[in-house]
Protein backbone atom coordinates (compact mmCIF):
# COMPACT_ATOMS: atom_id res chain seq x y z
CA UNK A 1 0.00 0.00 0.00
CA UNK A 2 2.93 2.15 -0.03
CA UNK A 3 2.07 5.12 -2.21
CA UNK A 4 1.85 8.68 -1.98
CA UNK A 5 -1.57 9.87 -0.43
CA UNK A 6 -2.10 6.96 0.86
CA UNK A 7 -3.35 5.91 4.58
CA UNK A 8 -4.21 3.85 7.35
CA UNK A 9 -6.89 5.14 9.63
CA UNK A 10 -7.45 3.71 12.78
CA UNK A 11 -10.56 3.14 14.87
CA UNK A 12 -10.40 3.30 18.77
CA UNK A 13 -11.65 0.04 19.37
CA UNK A 14 -9.25 -1.30 16.75
CA UNK A 15 -6.05 0.70 18.18
CA UNK A 16 -7.13 0.06 21.82
CA UNK A 17 -6.58 -3.78 21.08
CA UNK A 18 -3.01 -3.40 19.55
CA UNK A 19 -2.22 -0.66 22.35
CA UNK A 20 -2.47 -3.72 24.94
CA UNK A 21 -0.51 -6.05 23.29
CA UNK A 22 2.28 -3.44 22.74
CA UNK A 23 2.02 -4.41 18.96
CA UNK A 24 0.62 -1.29 17.09
CA UNK A 25 3.91 -1.42 14.64
CA UNK A 26 2.61 -4.38 12.85
CA UNK A 27 -0.14 -2.40 11.54
CA UNK A 28 2.21 -0.41 10.12
CA UNK A 29 4.96 -2.79 8.86
CA UNK A 30 1.91 -4.94 7.02
CA UNK A 31 0.16 -1.93 5.39
CA UNK A 32 4.09 -1.09 4.42
CA UNK A 33 3.18 2.65 5.72
CA UNK A 34 5.27 4.92 7.71
CA UNK A 35 2.67 6.46 9.39
CA UNK A 36 -1.06 5.35 11.18
CA UNK A 37 -3.56 8.44 11.24
CA UNK A 38 -6.42 8.91 13.85
CA UNK A 39 -8.82 11.48 13.77
CA UNK A 40 -9.37 14.26 17.04
CA UNK A 41 -12.72 12.26 17.84
CA UNK A 42 -10.44 8.65 18.47
CA UNK A 43 -7.66 10.28 20.67
CA UNK A 44 -10.59 11.72 22.48
CA UNK A 45 -11.69 8.07 23.32
CA UNK A 46 -8.66 6.84 24.19
CA UNK A 47 -7.68 9.88 26.33
CA UNK A 48 -10.34 8.23 28.47
CA UNK A 49 -7.94 5.39 29.16
CA UNK A 50 -4.70 4.35 30.42
CA UNK A 51 -3.69 3.52 26.90
CA UNK A 52 -3.35 7.96 26.26
CA UNK A 53 0.17 7.46 27.37
CA UNK A 54 1.07 4.90 24.75
CA UNK A 55 -0.83 6.83 22.11
CA UNK A 56 1.36 10.02 22.75
CA UNK A 57 4.90 8.04 22.62
CA UNK A 58 4.00 6.28 19.31
CA UNK A 59 5.81 8.50 17.23
CA UNK A 60 4.38 7.12 13.38
CA UNK A 61 0.87 7.70 15.04
CA UNK A 62 -0.75 10.91 13.56
CA UNK A 63 -3.78 12.67 14.88
CA UNK A 64 -5.96 14.46 12.14
CA UNK A 65 -8.41 17.17 12.62
CA UNK A 66 -12.25 17.31 10.78
CA UNK A 67 -13.70 19.78 9.73
CA UNK A 68 -17.46 19.66 11.25
CA UNK A 69 -18.79 20.34 7.78
CA UNK A 70 -17.18 16.85 6.64
CA UNK A 71 -19.23 15.06 8.97
CA UNK A 72 -22.23 16.85 8.73
CA UNK A 73 -24.42 14.25 6.58
CA UNK A 74 -23.21 11.94 8.69
CA UNK A 75 -25.45 11.71 11.47
CA UNK A 76 -28.35 11.03 8.62
CA UNK A 77 -26.15 8.39 7.19
CA UNK A 78 -24.41 6.63 9.55
CA UNK A 79 -27.17 7.07 13.08
CA UNK A 80 -25.07 3.54 14.44
CA UNK A 81 -21.52 4.75 14.67
CA UNK A 82 -19.88 6.75 17.00
CA UNK A 83 -17.87 9.88 16.38
CA UNK A 84 -14.99 7.99 15.98
CA UNK A 85 -16.45 5.87 13.19
CA UNK A 86 -17.42 8.88 11.60
CA UNK A 87 -14.75 10.97 11.71
CA UNK A 88 -12.62 7.96 10.65
CA UNK A 89 -14.38 7.80 7.68
CA UNK A 90 -14.25 11.51 7.10
CA UNK A 91 -10.62 11.29 7.18
CA UNK A 92 -10.36 8.53 4.80
CA UNK A 93 -12.17 10.61 2.12
CA UNK A 94 -8.80 13.22 2.86
CA UNK A 95 -6.65 10.16 1.01
CA UNK A 96 -6.42 9.19 -2.42
CA UNK A 97 -6.37 5.05 -0.99
CA UNK A 98 -7.31 4.58 2.58
CA UNK A 99 -7.87 1.62 4.52
CA UNK A 100 -10.16 2.34 7.60
CA UNK A 101 -9.65 -0.38 10.61
CA UNK A 102 -12.35 -1.13 12.38
CA UNK A 103 -13.41 -4.04 14.61
CA UNK A 104 -17.08 -2.51 15.04
CA UNK A 105 -19.43 -5.38 13.37
CA UNK A 106 -22.50 -4.55 14.49
CA UNK A 107 -22.40 -0.93 13.26
CA UNK A 108 -21.18 -1.28 10.11
CA UNK A 109 -22.94 -4.52 8.94
CA UNK A 110 -26.21 -2.53 10.06
CA UNK A 111 -25.65 0.40 8.57
CA UNK A 112 -24.67 -1.67 5.25
CA UNK A 113 -28.37 -2.46 5.43
CA UNK A 114 -29.67 0.51 6.02
CA UNK A 115 -27.39 2.36 3.74
CA UNK A 116 -26.60 0.60 0.73
CA UNK A 117 -29.96 -1.85 0.62
CA UNK A 118 -26.76 -4.43 1.25
CA UNK A 119 -27.79 -7.53 3.58
CA UNK A 120 -25.90 -10.50 4.56
CA UNK A 121 -27.21 -13.70 4.82
CA UNK A 122 -27.73 -15.50 8.20
CA UNK A 123 -24.75 -17.77 7.72
CA UNK A 124 -22.75 -14.92 6.28
CA UNK A 125 -23.86 -12.96 9.61
CA UNK A 126 -23.25 -15.64 11.96
CA UNK A 127 -19.77 -16.03 10.76
CA UNK A 128 -18.95 -12.06 11.22
CA UNK A 129 -20.29 -11.64 14.42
Amino acid sequence: MQEENSAVIIDSDFLSSFLKIGKLALIKDFFKVEKLYIPVAVFSEISRTKLVKHVLDVKYLQIETIEEKSIENFDRDFDNLGNGEKECIALCKKFKKSMFLTSDKKAIIKDLKIKDYYEFSDDMRKRLL
